[in-house]
């Protein structure tokens, strides 16, 4: 049995979009999540404004 789990894609959530887009169509985070389709990547959304914390570095892949 394979327990490797893949590491998230950390979103980094800066700011929120327009009221109206946002009742019709999610917020930033949900477009990305749309626009990657089927895929079973996990996905972490971090915002700094909730005073949220970047994840440790074991708990993601790192790509500068």
């Amino acid at each position: 049995m394979d327990n490797h789990r893949p590491h998230p894609l950390v979103i980094v959530k800066l700011g929120d979009t327009f009221e109206a887009l946002r009742a019709q169509h999610g917020d930033f985070e949900h477009w990305i999540a749309d626009g990657l389709g089927t895929r079973t990547l996990p996905l972490l959304v971090v915002d700094p404004r909730r005073g949220d914390a970047l994840p440790d570095r074991p708990r993601c892949r790192v790509w500068w």
